[in-house]
């Protein structure tokens, strides 16, 4: 049963300092004419996104940082501020007019061990708190662990899940809170609504 999170942080006070390994430098990237939007590009390209992605999101609005070691991309991550559709989930995502949604965390294989995405998440902690921001939402798979775990690191917390099971040509959600004192964006309403907050539709 695929269980996803939705993690939230408030911006305030201002997130601890990026602090990167020797050699290694990050650029933030806002439009495809940024020097640095190449290592972007190249970096998605190597994970098997679609050609042109990471286009399509910055002219989508979407901000994203680079992690460069050299000529060589190691990490990169995403951040946006309207509703947002999540492939994963087969959702669109509203974060909401106070908060931004953090999304496309990749660190390339041979960078990893090296808390690239803790220093991701700072990055954008930063920027979210430099525009007046008042909060952050980001959304993981509870298994395997690894990226959930440096997102409560850096002061994450789950606001609220969505559970998925797929009987043959369906699939059935649930949607729960987690601290509804938080905020956790909302999730579009596909589907046919059922008792206890469940959802099924075609898989």
């Amino acid at each position: 049963m695929p269980t996803n999170l939705i993690l939230t942080r408030p911006a305030t006070p201002s997130p601890p300092s990026v602090d990167l390994p020797p050699s290694f430098t990050l650029h933030p990237v806002t439009h495809p004419s940024d020097p640095a939007f190449l290592f972007l590009d190249r970096l998605y390209a190597s994970d098997g996104f679609p050609a042109g992605w990471a286009r399509q999101m910055l002219e989508r609005g979407a901000q994203a940082v680079v992690i460069v070691q050299g000529d060589a991309p190691a990490a990169s991550a995403l951040l946006i501020r309207q509703p947002f559709y999540v492939q994963e989930i087969r959702r669109t995502f509203d974060p909401g007019p106070d908060a931004d949604y953090y999304f496309g965390d990749f660190v390339a294989p041979g960078f990893r061990g090296r808390h690239l995405q803790r220093s991701l998440i700072r990055a954008r902690l930063l920027m979210t708190h430099q525009a007046g921001r008042p909060w952050a939402l980001a959304m993981t798979r509870a298994t395997p662990p690894a990226s959930l775990d440096n997102y409560v690191a850096e002061g994450f917390a789950p606001s609220a899940e969505l559970r998925s099971r797929t009987f043959s040509r369906w699939q059935l959600d649930r949607f729960r809170f987690i601290n509804r004192q938080l905020p956790h964006g909302k999730l579009s309403q596909e589907g046919f609504r059922l008792p206890f907050s469940h959802r099924l539709r075609s898989s």
